[in-house]
């Protein structure tokens, strides 16, 4: 089966997947602009912000239903840990963490008031207060499922001028990996901050990001072309071959048959 997969991929060529859209921190910025001040945007702002800055993917921050102990496999109130550098987001379970071991992710500030992770989380928490095993995030009617959230994505999309095609409730992860690629952070490093432990990150790179790192990588090549090699030393910077001393023959002695006769 393997054989013929391979070659059907060599008579037709790989097949093409759908485009794949990524929401960067510029895109972040224009669809938090299009949110209110009412509970369920208070809700979806904070959701947007902490996608972005936690890498989150989407199973880890909707639930479909809730009960006493969903916030052993969900984002709680009590997930939420504020520190004087920001703030820790205990993450219960996710799809590399099946056994429930848990990760913390430290979250800075990111200096913008409407797409600050930790201001929005700030917010939220102090307009809504619940109890720490509440959920995280909530809407007045239905649960906050994926459907929710990737409908709140497009609308916000849509209201601010983009055209929602292709993007999806990863769109925030992929944007975060190439936003940070762009900064100049290292791939290694990206991979700590999204809990990527393989290879799977580069599907997450966009051809854009790699052809700017490209960009830029020829333009060091043009203006820093490395050490230049040493120069030849002068002839006249030889030492001359006439003041060595020869190998056994004193530089006081006489050469045999210069000017005396050799004694023997």
């Amino acid at each position: 089966m393997k054989r013929i997969r391979e070659g059907h991929a060599r008579i037709h060529g790989k097949q093409k997947r759908p485009t794949r859209l990524n929401i960067t921190a510029s895109t972040l910025q224009a669809m938090t602009q299009t949110l209110h001040h009412t509970h369920d945007d208070v809700n979806i702002h904070a959701a947007f912000c902490l996608a972005f800055a936690a890498f989150l993917r989407p199973s880890e921050l909707t639930w479909k239903t809730w009960d006493s102990s969903s916030y052993l496999a969900h984002l709680s109130r009590g997930s939420i840990e504020f520190t004087p550098a920001g703030m820790l987001l205990h993450l219960p379970k996710s799809k590399t963490d099946q056994l429930r071991a848990g990760v913390s992710i430290p979250i800075a500030p990111s200096g913008n008031d409407k797409t600050c992770p930790v201001g929005s989380l700030h917010a939220l928490l102090k307009k809504y207060p619940k109890h720490r095993h509440a959920h995280l995030f909530c809407r007045h009617v239905g649960p906050f499922d994926y459907e929710y959230f990737t409908s709140r994505i497009q609308t916000a999309l849509l209201q601010a001028g983009f055209d929602p095609q292709g993007f999806t409730g990863h769109s925030f992860r992929r944007g975060a990996a190439n936003t940070a690629i762009q900064a100049g952070i290292d791939k290694k490093d990206v991979m700590d901050m999204g809990r990527w432990k393989s290879s799977a990150i580069d599907t997450y790179i966009s051809q854009h990001t790699t052809t700017s790192k490209l960009y830029h990588l020829s333009a060091r090549l043009h203006h820093n072309s490395g050490p230049q090699p040493a120069s030849p030393p002068s002839i006249t910077s030889l030492p001359s071959l006439t003041s060595r001393p020869v190998l056994g023959v004193s530089p006081s002695a006489s050469v045999p048959g210069a000017s005396a006769k050799t004694r023997w």
